[in-house]
Order: structure tokens, then C-alpha cells, then sequence
């Protein structure tokens, strides 16, 4: 037969460690539901060995002060509850079609808004170094591609010399090369042949846009209109958003303009039926929105990480 946690005991050891049962749970691999069960008081029935261990584990005590067999080791001191140091609170005020496009990737791939900003780090990373990659093998290859041209000088003399002078060239690929080395993602700086190196956040010379337009050419679930050091502007998931709009693309629409706050939907709606009307009835029309009351549109992201 299993052990048993006394419920008061697992209760005590983990105010002593300054845990919430959040937090117990997360450290121990287990739900909160879990935690809030063994300690419910009179509940007392048996916990898997595996289990035991995680919790014991996460508490660092033996398992026998866990089921009580053992005393609490006298010198153990209780630990103020201070911000647990693995996790924190994001508090970010975004757009509310990237708040709705949080809900939307979760509700697609079965994972919760918290995992989402946990892996944003992790995949801003790997599409940054891949966008100044793809930078480096383009800038390579225009130079050799201007030195082939270049040592085509000789064989024809009687060409006119500007064809082959390359000082405009050559100091582009050097502000590139600077650009790319100060891993300026969104190409702030530019060579200008009419001046000196101009500083712009167009669009259309952003080389981070490029490259996310790139790998996602053959996708319909998403569109990058901008993504610059002031501006996120895209949309994902759009059959995610058609499905919870029950097929109606009109409403998916909003949902992706975040016209209507997915996070804020009761969950109790469990009909198609149900969730349209809803949506019809909490639908913010961006262009009826006064001016001073714009900021209604955003919304703050306030997940645990």
C-alpha cells in the first residue's frame, strides 16, 4: 500500500519552505489540483511512490519527515515567501490583437499562455540569429559576386571605367557588415549613395521582416505586416480563429484584430451558438473608438513565468 501525507504536514513543510501550492506543484512536477487535494483536511489516501518523491524532492526534506515518521529537524527555520527565483509575473501592455493572438496559439496547440512567454526568449533568439545569417551569406555572396565583375576589368579596356568603380558598394557592404556585427535586427542603419548613413524604420528596408516573410511565404495562418524596435503589427492562427468563430470569418476577423478580448470569454459557453453571440455582443469597433480613449484597444499580459 502507498504512504500517506499527513494533510497539516505537507501543509507545514511547505509554508516552511515559503511555497505557495502553486509553486509546490510546479517544483514537483504535479498539478495544483494535486497539492490542493493532499492537503484537504481529513483526506488521508495513499500518494503514488513517484509522487511521494517529487514532493519530498521539492520540499528538500527526507521522505520520512514528509509522512511524518520523523520529527522536523529542529534547526529548520521557516523561509520568508519571497518571489519564488525560477518564476516571475509578466506585466506588458501589448496590442490586443497580440493578446488575443496569445489565446489563439494556446487554444491551437494545447499549451497555456505562461509556457507561450516562456519559449518567446528561446525563439525570438533563434529567428534573430537566423535573420542575421541569412544577412552574412547575402552579403558574401554580393561581394563575390562584385569581385567577379571587378576582375572583368582587364579583359575589356575599352569598356567605360564606371561600370567597374565599386567606392558605393564597397561602403555599403561595409555599413551592412557593421549593421549585421551590432546585431542591428532591423536594419536601422542603411548606406545612402546621395549622403551619409541614414537612419530609417521603413518596413519595406526592415531585413527581420524580410526574413519572417521568408519562412512564412507558404503559410495562411499568418501574416507580418511590421516588426520593428516601435511597432509589432501580425496576425496568427487564423483557421484557429474561423473555428472559434464557428466558420464565420467576419467574427474570426475581429478575433485576430482583437476586436473581441478571447481572454475575457466565459468559459462556461460551451456552443458554437453561444460564443457567436457573445462575441457579437462584446465587439469593439475599432474605428468608432475616440481618440482619447484608444488605449482601451490595449491590453496588459499578466502571466506567471
Amino acid at each position: 500500500m502507498g504512504k500517506v501525507i499527513p494533510p497539516q504536514r505537507l501543509k507545514q513543510l511547505r509554508e516552511l519552505r515559503g511555497l505557495s501550492q502553486d509553486q509546490l506543484a510546479k517544483k514537483a512536477g504535479l498539478t495544483k489540483q494535486t497539492i490542493y487535494r493532499l492537503e484537504r483536511k481529513g483526506e488521508r489516501r495513499p500518494i503514488r511512490d513517484g509522487n511521494l518523491d517529487r514532493v519530498a524532492r521539492a520540499l528538500d526534506f527526507d521522505l520520512e519527515v514528509v509522512i511524518g515518521e520523523v520529527p522536523i529537524p529542529s534547526e529548520t527555520t521557516p523561509t520568508n515567501p519571497v518571489r519564488d527565483e525560477t518564476a516571475y509575473r509578466l506585466n506588458v501592455r501589448v496590442d490586443a490583437s497580440i493578446r488575443n493572438a496569445y489565446e489563439l496559439v494556446a487554444r491551437r496547440y494545447g499549451v497555456t499562455p505562461s509556457k507561450i512567454a516562456q519559449l518567446a526568449p528561446l525563439l525570438f533568439n533563434v529567428v534573430a540569429e537566423g535573420s542575421l545569417k541569412r544577412r552574412r551569406q547575402r552579403l558574401n555572396d554580393l561581394e563575390a559576386r562584385l569581385n567577379r565583375a571587378a576582375d572583368c576589368e582587364e579583359d575589356f579596356p575599352h569598356w567605360p571605367l564606371s561600370l567597374f568603380e565599386m567606392g558605393d558598394q564597397k561602403e555599403a557592404i561595409r555599413t551592412e557588415e557593421a549593421s549585421i556585427n551590432s546585431r542591428d535586427l532591423f536594419g536601422k542603419e542603411r548606406f545612402d549613395p546621395l549622403g551619409e548613413t541614414q537612419v530609417h524604420d521603413e518596413g519595406k528596408f526592415n531585413p527581420l521582416v524580410a526574413y519572417l516573410k521568408a519562412l512564412t511565404a507558404s503559410s495562411d495562418e499568418i501574416t507580418i505586416s511590421d516588426l520593428g524596435p516601435t511597432s509589432t503589427e501580425y496576425r496568427v492562427c487564423r483557421s484557429e480563429a474561423i473555428r472559434l468563430a464557428g466558420g464565420n470569418e467576419e467574427i474570426a476577423s475581429w478575433l485576430l484584430n482583437g476586436e473581441v478580448p478571447i481572454h475575457r470569454m466565459p468559459r462556461e459557453l460551451k456552443t458554437v451558438a453561444e460564443r457567436v453571440k457573445w462575441m457579437e455582443e462584446n465587439k469593439i469597433t475599432v474605428n468608432e473608438v475616440p481618440e482619447e480613449s484608444a488605449g482601451d484597444l490595449e491590453d496588459k499580459i499578466d502571466i506567471e513565468v
